[in-house]
């Protein structure tokens, strides 16, 4: 379960780069195009009228599995606050997974249903479905049921420790 768990981080941390670096490359290129376009010869007009939109979804995406991410390295504040106030307490650790369970099916469930819901919508200027957009939702909730359900296994001393 451990090399399970490194090999997700793995590749969940290069889509992240991946994103982030197509993001500042497309963002780079977009407010070069902006400010030469009073330059150009001829009028000529340069446009990449999907930057924009690429550059929120790709955000969207980085957001959501850097929220997924912090989980095996117990980054979220809110309760890091009470598991680093009573550290030796079992209870407050299992509220806490408990609570990103929860939270982690709503996003799993509700995500799917907005999914579904918008399958055949398409994106105004990359013209794909919101399907796709909206896939993050549900898939980062996947993974954080994935690493509380790893984190609560490694705690007990089972298979994953």
């Amino acid at each position: 379960m451990a090399n399970a768990i490194k090999t997700v981080n793995r590749i969940v941390r290069s889509v992240i780069v991946a994103l982030f670096c197509t993001v500042t490359l497309v963002l780079a290129v977009s407010i070069v195009t902006r400010f030469l376009q009073p330059y150009m010869p001829g009028g000529i007009r340069i446009q990449i009228p999907w930057a924009e939109e690429f550059i929120k979804y790709a955000v969207l995406w980085i957001c959501w599995l850097g929220a997924a991410l912090v989980i095996p390295e117990h980054g979220h504040f809110a309760l890091n606050l009470l598991t680093r106030k009573f550290p030796n307490l079992r209870i407050v650790r299992l509220v806490s997974s408990a609570v990103i369970l929860f939270v982690a099916a709503l996003f799993i469930f509700y995500g799917a249903q907005v999914c579904w819901s918008m399958r055949i919508q398409l994106t105004p200027s990359l013209h794909i479905p919101k399907l796709y957009i909206n896939l993050i939702v549900p898939a980062a909730g996947a993974l954080m049921v994935f690493y509380v359900i790893a984190d609560l296994r490694s705690r007990r001393g089972g298979p994953a420790s």
